[in-house]
């Protein structure tokens, strides 16, 4: 340790630097200066747990699943240093606090968790925390760095922590080696079926251009953001994703585009979703790390909610041919500006089932902030729950509360498959 608590490079294994490494961390230093940090740069998920956790038992997975995964053990070099980042040794990032009877102590311990403040310079960049309020009642929060984790990672840390729950195990290692992955990577990059997959891949999303450039830039954060957890009719979803044969997460992303073409009026739309680098079957950290797919659905004169449904799987599949190839770099290739899409989608949401240990009852409470660098995000959490983002207070005129109105009556309108797209009852009667 340095004086300051940091952990020294000299003695920390060093990690190869991720593209996300690159170009965010010149960024966290230069809005947030020397620590790269405020308690905005926290990505935090916060449950209450019914029943009589085993502390022990936690602190052991937590233990375990860090020791295992040198990229949850990461700090970086300093903003005035040639960027590096290193793997410190595995101490264990948990924090019991017992609040029992003491209201005070109980909300300071929980509102301190949330608010934790990292550097980037200091080893941990995740902490996980359990505070006790009562014998049987706990509130748990894991609180992170957005440049060491993102919503994907989060949710791989907490099914990996709830698989070792009271199980004496060993966590599993990285299945993929990351400088190996990386260099493979970048091997494909620089090959000619990578330079043959752009082309194709531009030619397909040239039509969405119009859906996909930002109308504005975007500081990072946006000290403009709204978010919102929206409450859906649980029944209503259900009832669609059984009609049209989806998934949840399914059924969100094509009501997601239909609130994209009640706001823009474009036909040819086009997004960014989240995917992660490589299957979450590898237990380390740098595959729960997330990427984006660039996707672009069509909707023609004509078309139901059933073609929509087909529609919007055909642009996903299609994008996934191209999953090798960073957004980033297709989006400066496609216009000049941020390489940054107006509209995105998470289907990695952190939800109330990432968490799991033993039979004991688990509500989730508390969202992370999207940190939305693009007019609106949509995250897809469960049945009752969507949740969104705004880097600003409106998008073409719609604010949060014409999003989420948008949101629920699309949900309606999927409730009959053979219902005509109208492009113009959508746009007339949401905005009023």
């Amino acid at each position: 340790m340095t004086d300051t608590g940091a952990v020294a490079p000299s003695h920390a294994g060093r990690l190869p630097l991720t593209m996300r490494d690159r170009a965010l961390l010149p960024r966290f230093y230069t809005r947030f200066g020397p620590s790269g940090s405020t308690p905005h740069t926290n990505l935090v998920y916060g449950t209450v747990i019914r029943g009589v956790v085993d502390v022990d038992a936690l602190r052991s997975a937590v233990s375990r699943v860090v020791e295992a995964n040198p990229e949850l053990r990461a700090f970086y070099s300093g903003p005035n240093e040639d960027p590096a980042k290193y793997s410190a040794s595995s101490d264990v990032p948990f924090h019991f606090e017992d609040c029992r009877g003491d209201w005070v102590a109980f909300k300071a311990a929980v509102r301190a968790a949330i608010a934790h403040p990292f550097s980037l310079t200091d080893y941990p960049l995740i902490r996980v925390t359990l505070v006790r309020r009562a014998p049987a009642r706990f509130v748990f929060i894991l609180c992170a760095h957005h440049l060491a984790v993102d919503g994907w990672s989060i949710v791989m840390f907490l099914r990996a922590i709830s698989r070792l729950y009271q199980v004496d195990a060993p966590a599993s290692r990285p299945a993929v080696n990351v400088p190996d992955y990386l260099r493979d990577r970048q091997a494909y990059l620089e090959s000619d079926a990578a330079s043959a997959d752009t082309a194709r891949a531009l030619a397909w999303l040239a039509p969405a251009v119009p859906a996909l450039r930002p109308t504005q830039p975007t500081p990072f954060p946006s000290p403009e953001e709204v978010h919102r957890l929206v409450r859906l009719d649980r029944q209503a979803v259900r009832q669609a994703c059984q009609t049209l044969g989806l998934s949840v997460t399914d059924l969100h992303r094509v009501l997601f585009v239909l609130v994209q073409h009640a706001i823009t009026g474009l036909d040819e739309l086009g997004f960014s979703e989240a995917h992660p680098n490589r299957p979450p079957e590898g237990a380390g950290l740098y595959g729960f790390l997330s990427d984006d797919h660039l996707v672009r659905v069509t909707i023609r004169p004509g078309d139901t909610v059933r073609d929509l449904v087909d529609a919007v799987k055909r642009g996903l599949d299609h994008a996934r041919d191209y999953a090798g190839l960073p957004a980033a770099t297709l989006l400066r290739r496609l216009y000049d500006g941020p390489p940054l899409p107006r509209f995105h989608f998470n289907p990695f949401g952190v939800g109330a089932n990432a968490l799991r240990l033993g039979g004991l009852s688990i509500r989730h409470f508390k969202t992370m902030k999207a940190f939305a660098q693009t007019d609106l995000t949509f995250v897809s959490l469960n049945a009752d729950f969507a949740f969104i983002a705004m880097a600003r207070p409106e998008i073409d005129g719609y604010d949060i509360d014409a999003v989420a109105t948008c949101l629920r009556r699309a949900l309606a309108m999927l409730a009959d498959p053979t219902r005509p797209l109208s492009h113009g009852l959508l746009r007339s009667g949401w905005a009023s």
